[in-house]
């Protein structure tokens, strides 16, 4: 009878304790839905009404999930497979503790479910990983979740592990946008939330190396906003030096690397790196490092 009022206190104001409680529950629901689908795709359902049951139940914690992060369905913009989302105000008493219970269910959610309700999950985290504060440690949790995303879905090397079906342009194309957008999260950091920075810096590594999710037009977008990161020629204000002298040395070698990764570093990254350096010159072993790997 529980599961008739679930989500529990859907649109319910109130006592800070009760709204706590009720969301503390609610996620404790998804995971007990999420570990049900498990059990269900791993010893197939034989009754119709049985599976039925636990497709309406998996839909209702999707849409739940959904809400917890930012998203609802109703709305305008189409997103995915046509479904409608509009943004909606994220809990004020979820926290990263939260965050952290949740992404696993939501993996488990994307790997049993259709293309669709896959995709709106996928948007849900893109869209609360742009709003989450800068200095929150879910930035680092959310770059590593979508990080993983993109290496099970379009690495160049097989994985062996268990994948939610993304196998569209519309999720390509919405994680593309996301890797493309990287650098100037990177530059919006600086050095603020170390640990995001390397989560971020560490994704676009492996977007370069290992993936095939971006086309040669994203490439040179990313690589301009990777300029950024050590300097720009602002008109009426001459170079201006983005934040790479401020990131430690293990951040600063890969963000060299990222480079090196690049199909044919362009002349402006190139320059903007020369500049820098010139500048602001690294330590010893950072400017070797630059050396080697970018044959200068």
């Amino acid at each position: 009878m529980a599961m008739v009022y679930f989500p529990f206190g859907d649109g319910h104001v109130g006592h800070d304790e009760v709204e706590e409680a009720l969301l503390s529950l609610n996620i404790k629901m998804y995971e007990l839905i999420a570990l049900v689908q498990l059990g269900s795709s791993k010893h197939k359902l034989t009754s119709p009404v049985l599976e039925a049951e636990m497709s309406k139940w998996t839909k209702r914690a999707i849409k739940a999930m959904v809400q917890t992060l930012g998203m609802s369905r109703k709305g305008q913009s189409k997103i995915g497979s046509g479904a409608q989302v509009q943004q909606v105000a994220v809990s004020t008493h979820f926290r990263h503790e939260h965050f952290v219970v949740l992404l696993p269910v939501v993996w488990q959610m994307m790997c049993g479910t259709d293309q669709k309700d896959a995709e709106l999950l996928l948007t849900a985290v893109i869209h609360y990983t742009s709003t989450c504060p800068l200095a929150s440690a879910s930035k680092a949790l959310c770059t590593r979740f979508l990080t993983k995303v993109i290496e099970t879905q379009w690495s160049r090397s097989p994985v062996s592990l268990k994948m939610p079906d993304l196998s569209t342009q519309e999720a390509k194309g919405l994680l593309a946008r996301w890797a493309v957008g990287l650098p100037k999260l990177l530059w919006q950091l600086r050095n603020q939330n170390i640990d995001a920075s390397m989560a971020v810096s560490e994704a676009l590594r492996l977007i370069h190396q290992r993936t095939e999710l971006l086309d040669s037009t994203a490439r040179a977008g990313l690589q301009a906003g990777l300029a950024t990161l050590f300097c720009v020629n602002v008109p009426e204000r001459g170079v201006v030096y983005g934040p790479f002298k401020q990131y430690p040395p293990d951040i600063q070698r890969t963000v060299l690397e990222i480079v090196s990764y690049s199909t044919m570093p362009s002349k402006t990254l190139l320059q903007a790196i020369q500049v820098c350096f010139a500048e602001n010159p690294p330590a010893d072993q950072i400017r070797v490092f630059a050396e080697e790997i970018l044959g200068w």
